[in-house]
């Protein structure tokens, strides 16, 4: 009945505006406040009491960022492989093209080598102990979308949900502490096994946005969002 629940949202298409204000406020922090250090001349940029604080904010604010996206995502279900080749489809759609571009443009410009571009691609940079500037979160995340599908199977109880989730949380911590997998895999997998397990207990009805105050934020989150995979080209 739990995993239940939050299914009645699967044919839904709409948004839950409290969700895209916080993912708003994250990207606008990520991009507008802790990157800015990067672009301010010498002499501007934050001591290191101010970078400290800034830091500690910023792992928050990708912190719930990977939540909410967990949360997002525990509205599929898996019982077939045509139900994975669904995801994956619409994932591919939404995430992969605008991030494509951004490696390929971070290639054009020397920043990355043609074997990081390969890992990036592919989602599994990580593995390598590697964290691309930029990019390192986008490929977390894709490779958080890849395996989805094992999380969020629908099995014969949802314990076994329970379990899966918390073998991979203890998995990447493991393989962090071996230097097999970069340190923030066990950062914010916690964080996205937690987004579903909550989105798959509690169900916040989503409609679609008719104000234009909604409209704006969410039009302000996805325009941060792509800024984000782009400020270091522009």
């Amino acid at each position: 009945m739990i995993l239940q629940l939050s299914k009645n949202n699967m044919t839904n298409t709409g948004h839950i505006f409290i969700f895209d204000l916080i993912r708003m406020i994250c990207m606008i922090w990520v991009v507008f406040i802790w990157h800015l250090n990067d672009y301010l001349p010498i002499g501007f940029h934050f001591s290191s009491i101010t970078l400290c604080i800034c830091e500690k904010i910023t792992i928050a604010a990708l912190f719930i960022f990977t939540l909410l996206s967990g949360y997002s995502m525990a509205k599929y279900s898996f019982q077939c492989q045509k139900d994975v080749l669904i995801f994956y489809k619409k994932r591919f759609v939404r995430f992969y093209p605008l991030y494509l571009i951004a490696i390929l443009c971070f290639y054009a410009y020397g920043w990355y080598s043609k074997s990081t571009v390969l890992k990036c691609m592919t989602g599994i940079v990580l593995f390598f102990n590697d964290a691309p500037y930029t990019l390192w979160y986008m490929c977390m995340l894709m490779f958080f979308y890849m395996i989805t599908p094992i999380l969020n199977w629908k099995y014969s109880s949802y314990k076994k949900n329970i379990i899966m989730y918390l073998i991979a949380v203890i998995l990447f911590g493991i393989l962090s502490m071996l230097d097999i997998t970069h340190e923030n895999m066990a950062y914010y997998m916690p964080a996205y096994v937690i987004g579903l397990y909550l989105g798959n207990t509690i169900h916040i009805p989503s409609k679609v946005y008719t104000s234009p105050i909604e409209a704006f934020v969410s039009i302000v989150a996805y325009s941060s969002f792509c800024i984000y995979l782009f400020h270091r080209v522009i």
